[in-house]
């Protein structure tokens, strides 16, 4: 037995064993995690498209490959933000301290050839700032449909279902901007306002 094994059981049909020395190891060395990179690791490419040999090469290959595919352009294959009619919800959590003008809390922007239906809550307390009252509350909750035809949004209805305000300054807007829809709020100057918005969406789209 040559000299670089030592008491190593044989084992049939394995293509080595543990050596004497290995990557600063000594003794009866098993192979470790960081033994080997992908780069060193042999690929076989027979009966595949892809060209590499080796590991690395192949994912590297394949994450190439792959950035290349636009799933418009297959047929029976549906971009998961075309897909009729799901729901989504979202929550956003922002604290401002308002200056008077609207404050963008949301922005969502659209695909074109789409309509989604929303409904949209927010809440606000106050909780410091040299006008209006600490502990100050709000509430509204506002329907609305927004479509984008041809890569241009707009708000098509516009519901106001309700709102409860102990400071009647303030107010919760939307508006359009080429294919983005905002969500804004709207306080006195100087109102640090923490404002959360809940939206739920239902959309579909005309292609």
């Amino acid at each position: 037995m040559s000299s670089v094994y030592k008491n190593i059981p044989f084992v049939e049909g394995g293509g080595g064993g543990a050596v004497d020395s290995f990557n600063g190891r000594i003794g009866a060395v098993m192979s470790q995690l960081g033994d080997y990179t992908a780069a060193q690791i042999s690929y076989n490419n027979s009966g595949t498209l892809i060209i590499a040999t080796n590991v690395q090469n192949a994912i590297t290959e394949l994450d190439y490959e792959f950035s290349q595919i636009n799933l418009a352009n297959i047929p029976g294959v549906i971009d998961p933000e075309k897909l009729s009619s799901p729901f989504y919800e979202y929550k956003e959590q922002v604290v401002y301290t308002t200056t008077g003008a609207p404050n963008i809390i949301y922005t969502e922007d659209f695909i074109e050839d789409l309509v989604a239906t929303y409904t949209v809550y927010v809440t606000a307390v106050q909780y410091a700032g040299s006008a209006g009252a600490y502990g100050n509350t709000g509430s509204f909750k506002r329907t609305l449909v927004v479509k984008n035809i041809a890569g241009i949004a707009s708000i098509r209805i516009l519901q106001w279902d309700y709102q409860s305000l102990e400071d009647a300054a303030w107010d919760l807007q939307f508006s359009v901007v080429t294919n983005d829809l905002n969500i804004s709020v709207v306080g006195v100057t100087n109102q640090s306002i923490k404002w959360v918005c809940q939206l739920t969406k239902i959309i579909t789209t005309v292609i």
